[in-house]
């Protein structure tokens, strides 16, 4: 079984999914380099592909971080 997760920013008034508007645009989360330091302090042994990807691994679970190709990161 797997699931896909994403973390984005959301307006600071927005307690529910239905508060975000339409139109909103969440901000960037950081530049590549500095998303993937925080996730390296969070976490031991998180292996990267390339610079796009990272792999969490674990004798439970896996976890697959996609960065995404464009620097910053939104997502």
């Amino acid at each position: 079984m797997s699931w896909d997760v994403l973390l984005q920013k959301f307006p600071r008034k927005a307690r529910r999914p239905e508060n975000v508007p339409d139109d909103y645009v969440p901000p960037v989360i950081g530049c590549r380099a500095e998303v993937t330091s925080a996730l390296r302090k969070l976490f031991r042994n998180v292996e990267s592909a390339d610079a796009s990807f990272l792999t969490l691994s674990r004798s439970a679970f896996t976890i697959e971080i996609n960065l995404g190709d464009e620097d910053p990161c939104s997502q």
